[in-house]
């Protein structure tokens, strides 16, 4: 194993120029990442041939070659061969160039602002979902066990409204954390959209000024783009003081003024702008409710927009804003959740049909990847694009899966990702009928995958399908 790294690191180097075309070097879960001087000299095609090798990729200036699981052991042969910094994440400030603002570099940032605000949550949003799985689950609406005033079914409700409710605070204090700005102020702008005279205006309607500034207070629990917003701005007037104060006054007079700017900004500006940004999100996902048959097939193609990069515009734009705002998801979640069925069904045929021993092999490792580490890329690349015939049986039984889930109206809720099973909890929440319905998508987009795939998946002359002697 030890040589097999060795070689492809040292065919890797030559094949991108060598290290004296390489800026930087570092790495991901599946992918090594490279800077490259000039980007014309990699020979791509070759580079695909090579024996480890599962794709590349080129994006936001990085040439990227497509590993798999492995790829972290691989990584350290080449900073060994290349002599590079061993390093885990990118420089931005290399050569202290500043890349020039565009629209894609905008959404860019955005995208990357929004995952490094959300991914933290997670686990929160994990145990929530999971409190209310086991309520819905042991409560009246499904076996029973516990009536609707039993303590422990409320004290579970409490928990998983303590994850919704009190979003504001929780995503101040991720978002500070993101942009560098004190994390204890980001939750203190949060804060202040919750406390509860704050919230008995808003209800009630009642006319409200902040520092003279007329204003229409709103309800900003369980909202998401209000808080993101002010921190934003919170960044930039941090900024400001930071040139105007005296250090001898900042740890006393800094923090008061800089909320005393915030909360025009946010009350008057930035929350109103958050609101419309929801509410503009809630009639998109009104519209998909009425396209079924829209929304079933990007559900079923969801595979195909993971390996093209653009499910993360559609993933943070409009389905997690409105998954972690009110628990669950009418629209695209349920059929997306079908992609690890369907790419299950595709590597188990893939598995029975090959009978090359090393590919098999390799086929297994992904498996595992995609299975226990919840890493699709390893099967998309080393089956799907290498194959290239395994996809149409992935789309088709996507698209069936997808559009079965979305014309019977399946419900996604927010709930945990467990290797195996991945989120058939989160349907759970839904009742009986709404858990029988996602199973039967998911034996959909599973079986019409495996029998498309199994059938007609390979070239019936491919060597790796005979049995070796």
């Amino acid at each position: 194993m030890k040589k097999k790294y060795d070689e492809l690191a040292a065919k890797i180097l030559d094949e991108i120029g060598g290290k004296d075309n390489v800026i930087n070097v570092f790495h991901c879960v599946t992918r090594l990442r490279f800077n490259l001087k000039d980007e014309s000299i990699p020979d791509t095609d070759e580079i695909k041939k090579l024996q480890g090798v599962l794709g590349v990729n080129i994006s936001g200036g990085q040439y990227q070659i497509i590993i798999g699981q492995d790829v972290s052991k691989l990584y350290k042969k080449v900073i060994e061969i290349g002599d590079f910094e061993n390093q885990d994440a990118i420089d931005e400030t290399l050569d202290e160039i500043k890349p020039k603002l565009n629209v894609k570099r905008i959404f860019s940032y955005f995208f990357d602002y929004m995952s490094g605000v959300m991914s933290p949550m997670i686990p929160a949003y994990a145990a929530a979902g999971l409190f209310k799985t086991i309520a819905v689950m042991f409560g009246p609406d499904l076996f029973g066990v516990w009536s609707a005033t039993d303590d422990l079914y409320l004290l579970f409700d409490f928990a998983y409204n303590a994850c919704f409710y009190f979003l504001p605070i929780y995503l101040g204090y991720t978002a500070a954390k993101k942009l560098g700005v004190n994390v204890i102020l980001g939750m203190y702008v949060g804060g202040i959209m919750l406390v509860p005279g704050f919230v008995e205006i808003a209800t009630t309607h009642e006319s409200f000024t902040v520092l003279g500034i007329p204003c229409i207070l709103g309800t900003y629990g369980n909202t998401i783009f209000p808080i993101i917003l002010s921190v934003f701005a919170l960044k930039y007037v941090d900024k400001l003081f930071d040139k105007i104060i005296p250090q001898v006054l900042s740890t006393s007079f800094k923090p008061f003024l800089e909320l005393l700017v915030m909360l025009p900004l946010a009350l008057c500006l930035f929350c109103p702008i958050g609101t419309l940004i929801g509410e503009g999100i809630a009639q998109l996902i009104l519209m998909l409710n009425n396209a079924p048959i829209i929304t079933g097939i990007v559900g079923g193609l969801w595979p195909f927009l993971i390996l093209t990069g653009m499910h993360m515009p559609i993933l943070y734009a409009v389905m997690l804003p409105n998954l972690y705002s009110v628990g669950y998801d009418t629209t695209l979640m349920a059929a997306t959740a079908l992609t690890n069925p369907a790419l299950l069904g595709m590597t188990l045929a893939a598995l029975l049909r090959i009978k090359n021993k090393q590919e098999r092999n390799n086929i297994f490792g992904m498996f595992i990847a995609h299975n226990v580490g919840g890493i699709s890329e390893p099967v998309l690349y080393g089956i799907g694009i290498k194959y290239k015939k395994p996809l149409i049986g992935l789309a088709i039984g996507g698209i069936c899966g997808g559009l079965f889930v979305t014309f019977t109206h399946v419900v996604y809720y927010l709930g945990p990702n467990i290797p195996f099973i991945y989120t058939s909890l989160s349907f759970f929440q839904g009742g009986t009928m709404n858990f029988i319905l996602y199973l039967i998508g998911a034996i959909i987009a599973f079986g019409v995958t495996f029998v498309i795939t199994y059938l007609y998946g390979f070239d019936k002359n491919d060597p790796i399908l005979k049995e070796e002697k």
